[in-house]
């Protein structure tokens, strides 16, 4: 049994807590709204941005998991959530004792490739974005104040309660073709990093994504068929790719293996 700290125990913490107080681990969450946490979860009292306010975290943690994302699409929401907070909690954990393990959740997003290019944990970073830059820079305090740090660039989460797709496609809305989108479902987040915790020699780095990437039409199309209605109008040239694929071989030969593999199985229980 290890002592598992969450750090932001928001959609995809909720679930990786409940999959971990089932293996018999001892879960704590920090989040500001506790009282939705998952039943079994020990609450932690802290704010992130409040280093004082982190002093009191619980003592021998073998794991911190740091799922906390920003409130709103802003740079200083951005620093406070992937930078900042997570120093502050790392070090505030770091001084209770060391940690086993520590695993960052970060995202596709620092990857500037914009054409159709295929995309793994070797391909080139950064560009012009302040978002992926500031992703980036967390990693980087992960990496630096944690030698057990394993960073995992999820691709777009879906799942329960996050249907806009589907609703795009009642809508009839336009969809963008030869736009290739990458996505993972909230379920394979959340066993991803038990499986990344349970890991005896993880790899430092990880893609997270689902075995198929899809153009936005694609995935659309199929949505809409599944709820009979028309395919939704094109907009843009089919020829033109953009947007990036992102390949998860090192997930899967690390043993991982997709409970929703494609877009298909996983929208198919939303639409249900």
């Amino acid at each position: 049994m290890s002592r598992v700290l969450i750090a932001g125990c928001g959609d995809v913490g909720s679930e990786l807590a409940r999959r971990l107080l089932g293996d018999g681990h001892d879960v704590y969450g920090l989040r500001r709204r506790a009282h939705l946490l998952p039943e079994g979860v020990r609450p932690v009292a802290g704010d992130l941005k409040d280093p004082a306010s982190l002093r009191t975290l619980p003592g021998g943690l073998d794991v911190l998991c740091y799922t906390a994302s920003a409130d709103r699409r802003s740079p200083e929401a951005y620093r406070d959530a992937y930078v900042e907070g997570l120093r502050n909690i790392l070090l505030a954990a770091l001084r209770a004792g060391p940690l086993r393990r520590v695993l960052y959740t970060s995202s596709t997003r620092v990857y500037p490739q914009a054409k159709g290019e295929w995309v793994d944990e070797d391909s080139p970073t950064g560009g012009s974005d302040i978002h992926a830059r500031l992703l980036l820079e967390g990693e980087s305090v992960a990496r630096e104040l944690a030698a057990s740090a394993v960073v995992v660039r999820f691709a777009g989460i879906y799942g329960p309660g996050r249907t806009r797709l589907v609703n795009l496609a009642r809508k009839s809305a336009p969809c963008a073709a030869g736009h290739y989108t990458n996505r993972i479902h909230r379920d394979d987040c959340a066993r991803a990093l038990r499986h990344l915790m349970r890991l005896e020699r993880p790899a430092p780095l990880y893609l997270g994504a689902d075995h198929e990437p899809a153009s936005q039409c694609e995935v659309l199309d199929w949505i809409a068929e599944r709820l009979g209605l028309p395919a939704p109008p094109r907009r843009g040239d089919h020829a033109e790719l953009s947007g990036k694929r992102c390949r998860n071989a090192r997930l899967v030969s690390s043993g991982f293996r997709f409970q929703h593999p494609s877009y298909r199985e996983g929208y198919e229980s939303i639409i249900e």
